[in-house]
């Protein structure tokens, strides 16, 4: 799949010290979650599941983290009043607590949308930013587009 060596090019030409899950450990993630992830991101978590120095510094996106994603996001729309997510979705990156990306795990698709939250907009519940492998290789990017005219509420920074 172009997406998935496209992804794969660019963090090897962008982060150096790589280092990826293995087989094992994302077969765990799926059994803990109980879902199975798209092949895009199984082949992200091989190759930067555990770190890829300068990727998302300050963000949530690595194994053993992933572990306990659904359950941070949840716990961040319980304070904010909002339903949990659907059992079909997967967290795969935070921030700073007030933030996060998730996907559908039971689409058809091999690299699906991506849908965010942050408790600082006034947004609905979620928002659709991007392809999994864009949103992959630079969340920050991936919402600039999205969030353009989009209301701070004022309970954040």
């Amino acid at each position: 799949m172009q997406a998935i060596s496209e992804m794969i090019n660019f963090f090897r030409v962008n982060h150096r010290d790589l280092k990826g899950c293995t087989v094992a450990e994302i077969e765990l993630l799926e059994q803990h979650h109980q879902l199975k992830l798209p092949n895009v991101y199984r082949a992200f978590l091989q190759l930067v599941g555990h770190d890829a120095r300068g990727y998302q510094v300050g963000s949530n996106y690595d194994y053993p983290w992933l572990l306990t994603s659904k359950e941070f996001a949840n716990e961040l729309l319980a304070r904010n009043e909002r339903p949990p997510l659907p059992d079909n979705t997967f967290v795969f990156w935070g921030h700073q607590g007030y933030q996060f990306c998730f996907f559908y795990t039971d689409t058809a698709e091999g690299n699906p949308l991506v849908y965010y939250y942050n408790e600082c907009y006034e947004i609905p519940t979620y928002l659709e930013i991007s392809r999994l492998d864009d949103a992959l290789r630079n969340p920050g990017s991936a919402l600039e587009g999205p969030l353009k005219g989009v209301k701070d509420n004022g309970r954040c920074c």
